[in-house]
C-alpha cells in the first residue's frame, strides 16, 4: 500500500456538520457544531442512539448566533468531555456525558476560557478551541489558528482542570500551508506517546465564518518535546474536523475521521485513515 489510504467507512444519519468524534468499545460517538446532540453509533448492530446535551437539543441546523458550537470531544474513563469552541460569547459550554448512565451535565466555561486567553495572550476574535485529548493525567486543548492573529497552538494541562487546580501552558505550533492557505488544528487523538492531529486549510481569517476549503493534513506531535514529527496532506478537498484512534496491526495504524461539509445535510460520513507505521512512526525527537 501507499504510505496512507483513506476511504469512506460508515454513514450515520441524524446529524450533519460533524465536528468531532470518539471511538470506544465498539461505539462511535459523534458531535456536530449545528446541533446540541450526541450520537452513539454501534458498529456491530448499526443502531444509532441520540442523547441530548442541552435543553434545545431537538432542533436541527441551529443558526450561527444560537448554536453552542460543539467542536471537541475527549474521554476520561467513562466520561466524555464535550467542548464548545469559545469563538463567541454564546459558545462557552462544557458538557460532561456519562457513557454508562447516559446522563449529561452542562457547565459554563466563560471564566475558564478567559483564563486560557490570558495565558496565551489570545484576543477573543482569535480564540477557537477545536480539539481535545487526554493522556493519563495530562490534558490537551487545541487552539485553531484560523483567526486574524493566526494563533495556532496547544494548551497543556498537568491534570484534569475540571477536577483540580493544575498548571496550564500554551505552546504555539506552526503548520505548513495547503494550496497557499495556512493549515490550523481541527482535532487530535493520543496514540502511545504522540498526539496525532488533523488540520484544515480554508481561505479567509475568521473563527466565525467558513471559508473555501483548501484541504486537510494529518501530523503528530511528540509529547515530550512538543515538536511536530511529521505532516502529510490527506485530502485536497475535505475539511476533516474529527479524529479518533481506531485500531492497529503490526504495520499500520488506523484512525476514524469525520468531516464538516458546511451544508444543511443531516447525514455524516465517517472515514477510515490507515497509515503505514513506517515512515510515520520511525522518527523520534
Amino acid at each position: 500500500m501507499a504510505n496512507f489510504k483513506i476511504q469512506p467507512f460508515i454513514s450515520i444519519s441524524g446529524v450533519g456538520a460533524a465536528s468531532g468524534l470518539h471511538f470506544s468499545n465498539g461505539n462511535v460517538y459523534l458531535i456536530s457544531d449545528k446541533r446540541n446532540m450526541l450520537l452513539e453509533y454501534n458498529l456491530e448492530s448499526a443502531v444509532v442512539k441520540h442523547w441530548p446535551l442541552l435543553p434545545d437539543s431537538s432542533q436541527d441546523n441551529l443558526p450561527k448566533n444560537l448554536k453552542a458550537d460543539f467542536e471537541a470531544i475527549a474521554a476520561d474513563g467513562k466520561l466524555l468531555y464535550i467542548f464548545s469552541s469559545g469563538s463567541t460569547e454564546n459558545r462557552n459550554k462544557l458538557v460532561i456525558f456519562d457513557t454508562e448512565t447516559k446522563s449529561a451535565q452542562a457547565r459554563n466555561l466563560d471564566q475558564f476560557y478567559e483564563n486560557l486567553r490570558n495565558v496565551a495572550a489570545i484576543e477573543p476574535g482569535d480564540f477557537n478551541i477545536e480539539g481535545a485529548a487526554v493522556l493519563e493525567n495530562k490534558w490537551f486543548l487545541l487552539q485553531r489558528g484560523n483567526g486574524p492573529g493566526n494563533k495556532n497552538g496547544l494548551f497543556v494541562f498537568s491534570a484534569n482542570p475540571f477536577k483540580e487546580s493544575c498548571e496550564v501552558t500554551f505552546h504555539a505550533i506552526a503548520l505548513p500551508e495547503i494550496a497557499g492557505c495556512r493549515a490550523s488544528f481541527t482535532d487530535a487523538t493520543v496514540y502511545k506517546d504522540r498526539l496525532f492531529f488533523i488540520a484544515a486549510a480554508e481561505a479567509g481569517n475568521s473563527t466565525y465564518e467558513d471559508g473555501a476549503v483548501a484541504g486537510s493534513l494529518i501530523g503528530s506531535i511528540d509529547l515530550q518535546s512538543l515538536s511536530v514529527q511529521f505532516t502529510t496532506v490527506i485530502s485536497p478537498t475535505h475539511k476533516f474536523e474529527g479524529l479518533s484512534f481506531f485500531e492497529e496491526t503490526a504495520n499500520t495504524i488506523s484512525f476514524l475521521l469525520c468531516e464538516d461539509n458546511d451544508s444543511e445535510e443531516t447525514e455524516s460520513m465517517i472515514f477510515v485513515l490507515r497509515l503505514n507505521k513506517s515512515p510515520f512512526l520511525q522518527n523520534k525527537s
